[in-house]
């Protein structure tokens, strides 16, 4: 996969303000996956011993209702956020770094 350093390339750049570019958030967000070889916008890597990175990705930004720079996080990334801290647990040494980008 692309990147910087070994870290994956979601982890330093995303951008879904593409309004010129692309007609619907969906369209957008199927073209930065593909940029970046992802299935889904949210992603993890463990990056050293019991370090796990995680990127989570915002999925709409036309369709925000209040602010096209609103965050949301849809459920299914909410639910498989939660399973991979579940399987990362802190009591076993896990450091999780998770982080999230706005358009």
């Amino acid at each position: 996969r692309p990147g910087y350093n070994g870290l994956h390339a979601g982890a330093v750049a995303d951008d879904l303000e593409g309004l010129d570019e692309f007609d619907t958030d969906a369209a957008n967000l199927q073209a930065w996956m593909d940029c970046f070889g992802l299935d889904q916008p949210y992603w993890s890597r463990q990056v050293a011993r019991r370090t796990l990175l995680v990127g989570l990705s915002t999925t709409r930004f036309r369709q925000s209702p209040f602010s096209s720079h609103e965050v949301y996080i849809p459920p299914e990334q909410v639910a498989w956020l939660r399973h991979t801290l579940e399987a990362h647990p802190a009591e076993e040494g896990w450091s999780v770094l998770v982080f999230s980008h706005a358009p």
